[in-house]
């Protein structure tokens, strides 16, 4: 995703989505189809919303193909655009966006024009939102589908909310590079519970919150597990590319990131940004060591206490990708369509190549989020030996700074945590409160 003007529907709650995943959204609270209402877009700086339930409810035969195919009647809703014919003198589009609470469900979603499909958007993988643009869209109206594709679905009905907004291209003047911006969000789990189902073919014992690898290739014994987001409010994507050399006897793994100017889409520039790893075990692709997390003993004032953390995660490696739509940027300026997914990383499959390397490109699109889940390998510290207490719980993304950004400070989110019972099978793990601002 360069740079775009954006209509949004996007599927959020009212207080907006702060996770996703099983257990990590907030509640969200859907209308019923029958309560479904149509939008209208008549100015530039504000956002309209909806909501319905996606069901998986038979089709009825009166609805586009897409719908029929995937078995289920769609939600709709009639999208009326009225905008001044001015609004397009500066570039930009329509984004219809969909978002929804958990990644056990999977929605698509499809908008149509006099009986004409101008734009798709079908979801893949472990996201909780979809988007697409129409680019210079035309005045008038056009009816949006939400389908829900029940066979990547747990959930027979799904809520969901539609927001709508008008989004400009960043200004071409001055000429500058287009920065991605990394924000941490607070994590939203902190849990000794058992992952209960296999990942890349590691398990964890009943019982047990530490998987198999993190115990032999860690040392890890008794793993407090938590969730961590990220979010890119940039005006830039952070795009990344993996060096992949096509000689089996060059060892290299390098990454570069790509750096877009404003005046240009074929405007950019490459920089060293670290290596990749392929992890056999898991046998997909990371960006290795960009998340770092710290568990700091903390005063009853919930401050942190001491030099130095009592325990440090080791840096997690992540395959990067837009999974949600960024909880406080919904409705704002500056959101782009969904570009970069987890098929990126997770098959081998070159985006480009030059004589001598295959590349893959990760990324993390303005106004999107990364979420690595609690039961995702990896995503522990080690609290064996920590007594029971409070302690402060801190994230930081890209803590050795290998990607260039306009603000540092923000790429720090910290919580208040108490742990109990720590060392016996009773242990257990809570988040008490926000925690306080980093130390940069």
């Amino acid at each position: 995703m360069r740079s775009w003007i954006t209509l949004s529907i996007v599927f959020v709650s009212s207080s907006g989505l702060v996770g996703c995943g099983t257990g990590r959204a907030g509640d969200l609270v859907g209308s019923s189809q029958s309560e479904l209402s149509n939008l209208t877009l008549q100015d530039v700086d504000s956002a309209r919303i909806t909501s319905g339930v996606a069901t998986n409810a038979p089709p009825n035969g009166s609805q586009p193909d897409v719908c029929s195919n995937l078995g289920v009647t769609c939600a709709q809703f009639n999208l009326t655009i009225n905008l001044k014919q001015t609004v397009w003198q500066k570039p930009g589009g329509v984004q219809v966006a969909a978002r929804w609470a958990t990644d056990d469900n999977a929605l698509d979603l499809y908008v149509y024009k006099n009986g004409v499909q101008v734009g798709k958007a079908e979801g893949f993988l472990a996201a909780i939102s979809e988007s697409l643009l129409l680019r210079s869209a035309a005045n008038g109206t056009y009816q949006v589908y939400v389908a829900l594709d029940a066979a990547n679905s747990l959930d027979p009905s799904v809520p969901f909310e539609a927001e709508a907004r008008v989004q400009y291209d960043p200004p071409v003047s001055p000429v500058r590079p287009l920065l991605p911006d990394f924000e941490m969000r607070p994590q939203t789990i902190v849990t000794f519970d058992t992952p209960v189902f296999p990942f890349f073919g590691d398990v964890a014992d009943p019982g047990d919150s530490c998987y198999h690898l993190e115990k032999s290739e860690d040392g890890a014994s008794e793993c407090m597990r938590f969730e961590q987001t990220f979010a890119n409010v940039g005006e830039g994507p952070a795009e990344l590319h993996f060096a992949v050399p096509k000689d089996p006897n060059n060892t290299s793994h390098d990454v570069f990131a790509r750096t877009y100017f404003s005046d240009s889409p074929t405007h950019f520039t490459d920089t060293p940004a670290g290596t990749w790893e392929f992890h056999e075990a898991h046998q997909h692709y990371h960006y290795n060591n960009f998340v770092q997390s710290n568990l700091w003993a903390a005063d009853s004032h919930g401050r942190r206490t001491g030099t130095a953390p009592v325990r440090t995660g080791r840096k997690v490696s992540f395959c990067m990708e837009d999974e949600m739509l960024d909880g406080p940027m919904w409705g704002k300026a500056g959101v782009r369509p969904r570009f970069y997914i987890a098929p990126d990383c997770l098959v081998f499959v070159p985006s480009a190549e030059t004589p001598a390397f295959n590349y893959l490109i990760q990324g993390l699109t303005p106004g999107w989020d990364d979420i690595y889940e609690w039961y995702l390998p990896g995503q522990y510290i080690d609290v064996a030996g920590v007594p029971s207490g409070d302690y402060v719980l801190e994230t930081i993304v890209d803590p050795d700074n290998k990607l260039v950004e306009p603000n540092e400070t923000n790429n720090c989110g910290s919580v208040l945590i108490r742990l109990s019972n720590v060392g016996t099978p009773g242990h257990h793990g809570e988040i008490i409160g926000p925690g306080p601002g980093c130390k940069n």
